[in-house]
């Protein structure tokens, strides 16, 4: 599912990159950036990124948070 989200993220006007971590049992973390909230609005708003988010709910994760902020300015190594 992570895999498909990504590629069909990328095919959104304002999609910027994607950042995910995960832990050996397989749970993680995702930061994905857009230029703006219309962006992620329309993200949002997409058929199978709704299905993904329901059946994280359901199935995942019973307890998760969304944050979207605005980055100033970034430094340092990625890896």
């Amino acid at each position: 599912m992570y895999g498909r989200l990504v590629k069909r993220a990328a095919t959104y006007e304002g999609y910027l990159g994607i950042e995910g971590v995960r832990n050996p049992d397989g749970t993680g973390v995702a930061a994905v950036y857009w230029k703006d909230l219309a962006s992620i609005d329309a993200w949002a708003k997409d058929s199978e990124h709704m299905v993904a988010k329901q059946k994280g709910r359901e199935i995942w994760c019973s307890r998760y948070m969304i944050r979207i902020c605005k980055v100033e300015r970034a430094y340092g190594s990625p890896n």
